[in-house]
This record gives structure tokens, C-alpha cells and sequence, in this order.
């Protein structure tokens, strides 16, 4: 015996495009990984190269603090 289907049926068989769009993750745009991933790499040099290497520590630590004051300002 074939059953009518009823429209909230319908509707979870087949979503609407703004309820596929809500559903979508938002992934991080590649200039913020890009950015992120800096300000990572700079910490860990200027840590690591505290002892040996003064002037890559410095460097590094100057861009660390650089990066850092342009996201806050961005």
C-alpha cells in the first residue's frame, strides 16, 4: 500500500540550499595560515636560538613582536 509522504518528509529527504549552506565548516583562509604558522616559526627560533645564535634570535624576535602588533592592529 503506497503511503502519501508528507512535506517535513520531503524536506529532511531533500535539504534546502540554505540549509546545506548553513551546515558547510568554515576553513581558514590561506593568508591566515600562512600568518599563523609565521608567528609560530618566529617564537620557536628566537626560543631555540637563544645561547648560539644571538643575531637569528634577535631577528626572530622582532619579527615575533612585528607580527604579533599587526594582527592586533588588524
Amino acid at each position: 500500500m503506497n503511503t502519501p509522504i508528507s512535506k517535513f518528509d520531503q524536506d529532511a529527504a531533500h535539504p534546502s540550499r540554505e540549509e546545506v549552506q548553513q551546515k558547510q565548516t568554515v576553513v581558514w583562509d590561506p593568508l591566515v595560515r600562512v600568518f599563523h604558522w609565521s608567528l609560530v616559526s618566529a617564537f620557536f627560533i628566537a626560543y631555540f636560538t637563544e645561547d648560539d645564535l644571538l643575531d637569528l634570535h634577535v631577528y626572530a624576535g622582532y619579527l615575533d613582536i612585528l607580527l604579533r602588533v599587526c594582527w592586533f592592529l588588524g
